[in-house]
């Protein structure tokens, strides 16, 4: 019976020795682990290796002791005929208990000593599929506390700066594909490695060109290197050369003050903008090259400012009620004519009234400014021949200096007499009479002291402004000329006439006459190689300069065309109706219609982005020039808007509020973070 009652040879089933000590009973279950592997060997291979080499640092007990157990546990079976349960085992104690035991530590130390001596040596030495498999058993054994453990091991020594590991080449030109600048000013905050390799002005020219952020010709910035240009006495910075740095310009660029939006209104998302824009730092010492990174700093927040804040420079409330009817504009001055015979001078930094002018008897209807100086222009070797340089007028009625030391304004008006004034001293320098009636238009050429203005009594007059003399009266029109643009050496009148002529201004001789419109010329354009005439039988007609061809009759407005304005392949045009229409030149067809005011558009202009209008119902809109979105109302409303102009960060709306003319100075310029 006792024979029949035993296990059979093939099952083997180890037993702890419950009663041991604890060390006994840890053996005990570790070899419970082991025997617990599908793996383990048979029952006529030995139980366990004597070995003490086999598992180093793990107490094994002695076979004796194992056969005992086992010995003991057939008897038991064969002498009862139920088998206990047996007791539950203590659970194992987990590492913080182990090792806030004190008495534990000694053990600790040796396990430790054990394994840097053995366990690790021969982990070190299997080959890497040994070794995972290994990990992948004793990771299988941890708890939840013992993974959570390794996991603060494990992932920091598994991040990597991936940047830092590249090539500078190949980690800039990565940088290349980030076209989101806040997404940069994050980057530049993560390491000094980062922010470093994003000082690179190749990143930063790349991103210029991408959202058309670009120096303009006529604008001085303020950490720009090298000295005046060539034939400028008075220090004026006309074109510069860019100074860009090489592609692998890692030194660090120095600090100064942070930029950010100045407007009260918008305060709260201005700050935050500002914010964001701290991290780029730009180089504003002088001594420094130009910088594509602040550049793109300054046009950022000026672009913001434009479409959600600003602040008004300067107000100014004429104490004589004359109707503002010209204004001219550039990086210093500001000049503004009246109906009242006056005409009022700003300066373009502050705001602040500079003088009047104070010298014409009647009214004032048009005006120019010439910047201080610039560079004499050569005139064409053979007078004859006309300059088609496609390079349009300037848009606020400034004209670049021919060397001159100060600034100089031309105007004309209802007393029939050209002015020339020096604006710094005030002083009027030429009166030039010759004309039979009222001037209204005028235009001065760039770099040369040629002016050329047009009158009711249907002339126009080519002046020398610099000796005080006329050079040539251009006859042709039969009835008043309204409206005249320059280009070259080429001028552009249109008249009441119903008809646009071409002028050679060297030697005075008509080239070409256009003709087509059945009503008044109001208003011309012209960029060099096209001439964009406006008219009261509501058509914009284009036409070729050099063989004077229809290119185009544009349609669209329901009454008189009075504004224009033709520049990089777009002719915006405002009229009566209240319609603002842009038309592309490269298809002579309409983008967008603009139902811009409730009444007359009385003036406009647009940029490379940005198209303002204003109108008689008193609202001045900013709008977008590609989509012809409006983006918002740049002033209160008022009685009515007479003239808007604007260039770079500044715009000057001339109004009228409660009666009285009113002078707005808007700038859009960032400010100096308050301390």
């Amino acid at each position: 019976m006792a024979s029949s009652s035993r296990l059979p040879a093939d099952i083997r089933i180890p037993i702890p020795q419950w009663n041991l000590s604890a060390r006994s009973s840890s053996s005990a279950l570790e070899v419970l682990d082991l025997e617990s592997d599908p793996l383990s060997i048979s029952r006529s291979a030995p139980f366990i290796s004597t070995s003490p080499s086999s598992f180093p640092g793990v107490h094994t007990p002695p076979r004796e002791e194992i056969l005992s157990s086992e010995m003991d546990f057939g008897q038991t079976a064969s002498s009862s005929s139920t088998v206990s349960s047996p007791p539950t085992p203590a659970p194992t104690p987990r590492l913080s208990r182990m090792l806030s035991d004190t008495s534990l530590l000694h053990i600790s130390d040796v396990h430790d000593l054990s394994f840097n001596r053995d366990i690790r040596s021969q982990f070190v030495s299997l080959d890497p599929a040994a070794q995972r498999c290994f990990l992948t058993e004793l990771i299988s054994a941890c708890d939840v506390g013992t993974l959570a453990f390794l996991s603060t091991i494990i992932i920091p020594r598994l991040k990597r700066d991936f940047l830092r590991e590249l090539p500078t080449e190949l980690a800039l030109y990565i940088l290349s594909f980030v076209d989101e600048p806040r997404t940069l000013a994050r980057a530049s905050c993560v390491s000094q490695h980062w922010n470093h390799l994003l000082t690179d002005e190749y990143t930063w020219k790349a991103m210029c060109a991408r959202h058309g952020f670009k120096k303009k010709p006529r604008q001085s910035l303020p950490n720009e290197a090298g000295s005046s240009s060539a034939g400028s006495p008075t220090g004026e910075r006309g074109e510069t050369s860019f100074v860009v740095r090489p592609l692998l310009s890692m030194l660090p660029v120095p600090d100064s003050s942070p930029l950010e939006v100045g407007s009260s209104a918008s305060k709260g998302k201005s700050h935050a903008v500002g914010k964001f824009v701290k991290s780029l730092k730009p180089t504003s010492s002088p001594d420094l090259p130009f910088s594509y990174k602040h550049l793109y700093k300054i046009s950022y927040l000026t672009d913001y400012n434009w479409r959600q804040a600003g602040h008004i420079l300067r107000t100014h409330v004429s104490p004589d009620d004359g109707v503002v009817t010209s204004v001219a504009m550039d990086d210093e001055w500001i000049v503004i004519g009246l109906a009242n015979h006056r005409i009022h001078v700003f300066d373009a930094k502050t705001g602040a009234r500079a003088r009047t002018l104070v010298g014409h008897t009647l009214g004032v209807w048009c005006l120019n400014l010439v910047s201080r100086g610039g560079v004499m222009g050569k005139p064409p070797a053979d007078p004859s021949v006309p300059s088609y340089s496609a390079q349009p007028s300037d848009f606020c009625n400034s004209s670049l200096g021919w060397g001159q030391a100060g600034a100089i304004a031309v105007s004309g008006g209802c007393d029939r007499e050209v002015r020339v004034w020096d604006v710094k001293s005030g002083c009027c320098l030429h009166i030039l009479k010759g004309h039979g009636s009222t001037i209204r238009c005028v235009k001065v050429l760039d770099g040369r002291p040629i002016a050329v203005t047009g009158s009711r009594d249907a002339t126009l007059r080519v002046w020398d402004i610099q000796r005080g003399r006329c050079l040539h009266v251009l006859e042709g029109h039969t009835l008043s000329v309204r409206c005249l643009d320059v280009s070259g050496n080429l001028v552009v009148s249109g008249s009441y006439d119903n008809h646009a002529k071409l002028w050679n201004i060297d030697t005075g001789e008509c080239l070409r006459t256009f003709e087509g419109h059945y009503h008044q010329i109001y208003a011309v354009a012209f960029d060099g190689e096209r001439i964009a005439t406006g008219s009261l039988d509501s058509t914009v007609r284009v036409w070729s300069a050099q063989t004077g061809q229809c290119l185009a009759l544009l349609q669209g407005h329901t009454s008189l065309v009075g504004q224009l304005q033709l520049s990089n392949q777009r002719l915006v045009t405002g009229g009566s109706d209240g319609r603002a229409i842009i038309f592309s030149l490269e298809t002579l067809e309409t983008v967008t219609q603009i139902c811009a005011h409730d009444n007359s558009v009385t003036c406009l202009q647009f940029d490379d982005k940005f198209l303002i209008t204003g109108g008689n119902d008193g609202h001045v809109k900013l709008f977008e020039l590609a989509t012809g979105r409006l983006i918002r109302e740049l002033t209160e409303p008022c009685e009515a808007v007479w003239r808007v102009c604007f260039k770079e960060d500044k715009a000057v709306v001339m109004c009228k509020r409660a009666g009285k003319t009113v002078v707005e100075i808007l700038s859009f310029r960032p400010l100096p973070e308050d301390d």
